[in-house]
């Protein structure tokens, strides 16, 4: 992935003429049903794994808790994300910032990528900005990935030349084949 390329779904929530819709609406009833019951839905199985996670201490016995005391003091920052890093001096996404806390600050390994353990903390503080609208920022340090990432969302490419934006703000609300084709915000379960 190109550095920028993850604010693309960023810009798909300003470039079409309209206001940007939810991904949420997007979904069908029944899955808007499943994901408003916190039981039912599946992606709670993973803020649970993610709590669990929180409170454990790694092999050098520090621990989520042990900076942050409880995810709800971090409300608010999942909705911020992806974030302009001063110290990776790049935009990162919710979960290589979980990682630099774990090497830089718990002295432990980074884990691996789209491993439970990650997906699971990751949803938990994810799941403290639960109704927040997402604030991403996207001038000062990031402006320049946003730029880029906004060029490679718009650009054309590959055998039937199309862009992402040909999809995700020109069609947006048709279907595609089974699916909504939605505006590209990937906000909650099943995403």
């Amino acid at each position: 992935m190109i550095r920028g390329a993850l604010l693309v779904i960023v810009f798909a929530t300003t470039a079409h003429a309209g206001p940007p819709v939810s991904g949420y609406d997007f979904m069908g009833a029944e899955t808007r049903a499943l994901q408003d019951d916190e039981f039912a839905n599946p992606g709670m199985l993973w803020v649970d794994l993610g709590q669990q996670l929180w409170d454990q201490p790694t092999a050098q016995g520090s621990s989520c808790a042990g900076c942050h005391e409880a995810p709800e003091s971090l409300r608010g920052v999942g909705a911020r994300y992806p974030a302009w890093s001063p110290d990776a001096g790049r935009i990162i996404s919710l979960e290589q910032q979980i990682n630099l806390c774990r090497s830089e600050r718990q002295d432990a390994a980074p884990l691996p990528h789209s491993s439970q353990e990650l997906l699971a903390l990751s949803a938990l503080v994810m799941h403290q900005s639960h109704g927040l609208p997402q604030d991403v920022a996207t001038d000062g340090p990031a402006a320049d990935a946003y730029a880029r990432g906004r060029d490679y969302f718009q650009t054309r490419r590959g055998q039937l030349n199309l862009s992402c934006a040909n999809c995700h703000v020109d069609q947006a609300g048709n279907r595609l084949r089974g699916e909504v084709v939605s505006q590209g915000q990937a906000n909650g379960f099943p995403i």
